[in-house]
């Protein structure tokens, strides 16, 4: 998948290390180590940012990094005053997935999270507690200064982290601000009626043994004169943003959570968006991080900006310049006049990563191209309509795209019917996907140029792709599967494909306007016009891609 890419390896300047103090070993029931980018600057501000499910602070850091702004910056480049803190969760036994997975509580449903939330008591009430201590932390370094936190997530991580907040023991100081992306909130419903009195709080006592488990929830909220206390949402900035397409959590229970905080006092800042990556499951690119951008910027420079109207953002000595950079300021007052200026800096890698590429490359690097000729290249794609690079206000409805190849042939390409199949979790692509995998590989073993040979599967690591159960079934059938790293698509010759069909609709009719339907028929067109040839060149460049990324230590490389 496409979403995870990330473009470069190096952010000079930028320290990122583990948190020492709040590293934990793993796999065993303890919380995760935290990952963070140190200040470029002096440190004037921190964001503790809450991944989703199935992730991990190391992992959400750098997808977050990879997913640039209109202008190619990053949020990190656009604020660098500020420390980036990424909590990770415990791993928790997943009934969904049926494995250990990383996770702030469970989730009995993948498309239903409200299903069965007497699970999600525990893990919900322990990671509030965490989420708390890690806060607590953040604002001992920043003086006891509490404005100066901002906390966000996407997801489970800004379901939770909602909580977080209701949770706090001090309401009578807000944060700097609060950012949720694709999200809902666990018991909204029980918390809308306390809210509007048509319901009583639950009142926590000395045996909480006794108590429904929502009950112990909602008896962790600060109470005054035994009503409901949430004064944290109103001295907090709220943003929340949501695709109208996300397949996992329903654009109707992020206005549901919207709705409970503007009902608790919260500001809330609401906005909507269509063909978000993860089927409409990730920050929408760039337009969602753009607003974010604008929305961490505004919780604190417009207030300082208006205090001293001849401030200039060029003197980056006076606060707020220390702690947001110039590009930063410049976006947030260009409705004053200010010009925008663009500064280009290339997100990093983990160093985990780095070396699990590097050592890849150097495993690889000398094979012939006979060998990588025998391998079933794999990748998904959301088409959007135009592939220009000018991001205009309208927005298309695209679809999801999966297609193969192997030495000079074409394999199965497929778009995915939402509609009539859903989403794409494990159980619908071992359906749909994993017996057009074996049938052409049982075709390729037994005719043409690759006849006789063993041919490998190359995947992705997206959970449909790494679920145990499809691993199961691939296994089943015979079918061997290659350890390809992590975040690598300059290392899978499928990406250049992609490029050759959007720009294949772009050229035929990126004048026209389209609507899904339509656009379901260039994508098979493109697919269709695709030469294999094309295809067959592509591998012939796998040594350089290989001996680029030993080039640069691991990074990843201009292909």
């Amino acid at each position: 998948m496409t979403t995870s890419s990330l473009i470069s390896d190096g952010m000079e300047g930028l320290d990122y290390s583990r948190s020492p103090q709040l590293v934990a070993e793993d796999n065993n029931g303890s919380f995760g180590p935290s990952h963070v980018i140190q200040p470029k600057s002096e440190h004037t501000h921190t964001a503790i940012i809450l991944h989703g499910r199935g992730s991990c602070g190391e992992e959400f850091l750098q997808e977050l990094v990879a997913s640039t702004l209109s202008d190619d910056c990053t949020l990190i480049d656009k604020l660098p005053g500020w420390r980036w803190v990424f909590p990770s969760s415990k791993k928790l036994w997943s009934i969904a997935f049926q494995e250990y997975m990383p996770a702030w509580f469970e989730a009995h449903s993948l498309t239903d999270p409200t299903a069965r939330q007497d699970l999600q008591v525990e893990g919900l009430c322990e990671s509030i507690d965490y989420i708390s201590q890690v806060m607590e932390g953040e604002v001992a370094r920043l003086g006891g200064n509490q404005k100066r936190l901002v906390l966000g997530g996407i997801s489970q991580g800004a379901a939770v982290g909602m909580w977080a907040l209701f949770c706090q023991r001090d309401q009578t100081t807000g944060l700097g601000g609060f950012f949720a992306a694709s999200t809902w909130l666990p018991f909204a419903a029980d918390v809308e009626e306390i809210l509007a009195g048509q319901k009583p709080l639950p009142k926590k006592g000395p045996d909480t043994e006794n108590m429904a488990p929502k009950d112990v929830l909602l008896s962790m909220i600060p109470t005054v004169a035994g009503r409901l206390r949430l004064g944290i949402l109103e001295q907090t900035s709220i943003f929340m943003g949501h695709g109208v397409d996300d397949a996992y959590v329903d654009v109707k229970l992020g206005r549901q959570a919207a709705r409970v905080l503007k009902q608790g006092g919260g500001k809330v800042e609401w906005k909507e968006y269509e063909g978000a990556e993860e089927e409409g499951h990730w920050f929408r690119v760039p337009d969602e991080m753009d607003d974010i951008t604008t929305f961490i910027s505004e919780c604190d420079v417009k207030s300082k900006c208006k205090k001293n109207k001849k401030f200039n953002p060029a003197e980056t000595n006076e606060e707020p310049s220390r702690a947001y950079g110039e590009y930063a300021i410049r976006s947030t007052l260009r409705r004053l006049g200010y010009r925008r200026y663009v500064a280009r800096q290339k997100p990093l890698l983990s160093e985990a990563t780095r070396q699990k590429r590097l050592a890849w490359a150097l495993a690889h690097v000398n094979w012939p191209l006979e060998e990588w000729k025998r391998i079933l290249w794999t990748d998904e794609t959301w088409v959007l309509g135009s592939h220009g690079k000018a991001y205009t206000p309208k927005r298309r409805q695209g679809w999801m795209f999966w297609g193969s190849f192997a030495g000079s042939m074409k394999g199965p390409g497929i778009v995915w019917d939402m509609e009539s199949w859903g989403t794409i979790t494990a159980e619908a692509y071992q359906q749909h996907i994993v017996p057009l995998i074996h049938g052409f590989i049982s075709l390729l073993e037994q005719e043409g140029s690759l006849k006789s040979r063993r041919i490998i599967l190359m995947e992705d690591g997206a959970p449909p792709h790494s679920a145990a159960s499809t691993l199961k079934e691939l296994a089943s059938r015979g079918i061997e599967v290659i350890d390809f790293p992590p975040y690598s698509p300059d290392l899978n010759p499928m990406e250049p494909c992609w490029n050759w069909m959007k720009e294949y609709i772009q050229l035929h009719y990126g004048h026209r306007q389209s609507s899904r339907d339509i656009l379901y028929g260039w994508v098979q067109e493109a697919w269709d016009a695709l030469p294999e040839d094309y295809c067959g060149q592509l591998l012939e460049s796998m040594g350089q891609r290989f001996q680029a990324v030993i080039d640069a230590n691991g990074g990843i490389t201009r292909f």
